[in-house]
């Protein structure tokens, strides 16, 4: 007789739903509360937006629970409204957390 070892205590997936709904709870998990910016945060992105010349730049932003970067160049900044319009991209300043360039 052979041991199966480790593979029968392996979890089992009886049902196709419980699979989505696992890995559902595990992405809701990894989920972050929006990071507040520092007030001089706030002045760096400003003072390199003001001087901003079409160089490309990486932008750090919050999204629906995450921090992601998109890297391009800043094809309209649209004080009014208060957006960054990036490769075709809206990102509101409100969630722009960082920009290097």
């Amino acid at each position: 007789m052979k041991d199966r070892g480790m593979v029968k205590w392996a979890p089992y997936k009886s049902l196709i739903e419980q699979e989505d709904f696992m890995g559902n709870m595990k992405q809701k998990k990894k989920r972050i509360d929006k990071p507040m910016n520092l007030q001089e945060k706030s002045e760096e992105i400003n003072a390199l937006l003001c001087t901003y010349h079409g160089q490309e730049v990486v932008i750090s932003y919050y999204k629906d629970g995450y921090i992601e970067k998109i890297s391009g160049t800043i094809d309209l900044i649209d004080t009014t409204y208060k957006f960054l319009l990036v490769n075709g991209d809206k990102l509101y300043l409100r969630n722009v957390i960082d920009i290097k360039d």
